[in-house]
């Protein structure tokens, strides 16, 4: 048994795809050890799509792979990709999909340990994974990303170890506790930039190429040497490896004005910030009329700054949701309201079981038309609304 298997599941179905495109070809040329199982779910968009999106960002690297949809690849070192399947235009926001992913990749390439992660565009607490392949954009809700995470976990029988978001705006309270929620974390420990990426995301070479030496906890009083030793502890194997990931990666994004925090799923510390978040959750749920949401905020940061195992750059480390209007706060309160930090403790936690089948949920159109406006600063508003009407999310006006 291998000490690392690596699966990524990685959402091009949107106009990210010649990005994630470029990174299939990196790991392509990656020479790795024989103790790294590398397992990729890849979802491409059409050029066409892409195009419409970004006139002059399709690439070649997307034109050259000549395919869309959604396929698996295991990848071989001196040897190219092996494909294990073409599961055609699926939708990789399908909590479902995940699921299926990850029960897979753990069974047929077991391993001491392993890696999870996520790549595509975020929502922020909204969700993750916006796929583009419906009529509609939709997007994979955080509540039924940690619960399929979850049941995957019972199917095989462990979780994964570590989870990389390679995804923008995640770096939340919100994320962090549903990772960590109803006492069943979803892993050991998370790496996630600090607000927002470069449009190529995480550098994966460097992290696979330092994951791949990585057996050892590092630590001498564990005595062990070896992260299978089974001793129970977070330091052992996993944390050591988010610090040493940290340390590796942080530089080069810095460099590109981003930066990097890992964060343990400490249970005695999740507990705390539970307590610590109720008044600002009560405040933000009864429409605050008490003390200002930043001044009830702060000792929720306080404490969730606890489970940070390593960071790099300047930027705020983590983040916790405060409406600036009264319109965001009663679009947004309904998803918020889903999220485990605004509820109870379950004895009775259902989210160990699989998610129902096709619980993803449509982009808020606004979302869409700011997304379109990035890549697109000269268009007026009316035709940031008819490239909309382009891509068949709305009809068009009479």
């Amino acid at each position: 048994m291998r000490p690392w298997t690596v699966l990524i599941y990685a959402n091009g179905q949107n106009e990210l795809a010649p990005e994630l495109a470029e990174t299939f070809q990196e790991l392509k040329k990656l020479s790795l050890d024989s103790d790294l199982t590398v397992l990729i779910q890849l979802g491409l968009a059409p050029v066409q799509v892409v195009q419409t999106i970004r006139p002059a960002g399709a690439g070649e690297v997307l034109r050259q792979e000549g395919w869309v949809g959604v396929r698996r690849y295991e990848i071989r070192k001196g040897l190219p990709p092996k494909l294990h399947a073409d599961l055609g235009m699926v939708n990789m926001a399908d909590p479902g999909l995940l699921q299926e992913f990850l029960i897979w990749g753990m069974t047929f390439r077991p391993a001491q340990l392993y890696m999870l992660i996520l790549a595509g565009h975020s929502a922020g607490f909204l969700g993750a994974l916006v796929d583009y392949s419906d009529t509609y954009p939709s997007l994979m809700p955080l509540p039924e990303l940690c619960q399929a995470l979850r049941a995957a976990g019972r199917v095989v029988g462990h979780n994964i170890d570590l989870l990389v978001a390679d995804l923008c705006y995640l770096n939340s309270i919100e994320f962090i506790y549903e990772c960590g929620a109803y006492g069943i974390p979803v892993c050991r420990a998370v790496i996630m930039p600090t607000l927002t990426l470069p449009l190529e995301g995480l550098p994966y070479a460097p992290l696979l190429q330092r994951l791949s030496g990585r057996l050892g906890c590092g630590r001498p009083e564990c005595g062990c040497g070896r992260p299978e030793c089974g001793c129970g502890r977070l330091e052992c194997g996993t944390a050591e490896a988010a610090r040493d990931l940290v340390a590796v990666i942080g530089p080069g994004m810095v460099k590109k004005e981003s930066g990097i925090v890992a964060i343990a799923m400490d249970g005695a510390v999740l507990e705390r910030l539970k307590h610590a978040a109720r008044p600002f959750v009560m405040a933000l749920l009864n429409g605050n009329d008490g003390p200002p949401l930043p001044d009830l905020a702060q000792p929720v940061l306080e404490t969730a700054h606890e489970l940070v195992l390593a960071a790099h750059g300047d930027y705020p480390l983590l983040t916790i949701w405060i409406p600036e209007e009264s319109r965001k706060l009663a679009a947004y309160l309904p998803w918020y309201k889903r999220l485990a930090i605004c509820r109870a403790a379950d004895p009775n936690p259902h989210h160990i079981q699989p998610p129902p089948a096709r619980v993803r949920v449509r982009v808020p159109f606004s979302l869409l038309l700011a997304n379109l406006a990035v890549y697109n600063p000269t268009l007026s508003d009316d035709a940031i609304e008819n490239l909309a009407t382009s891509l068949g999310w709305i009809k068009k006006r009479k």
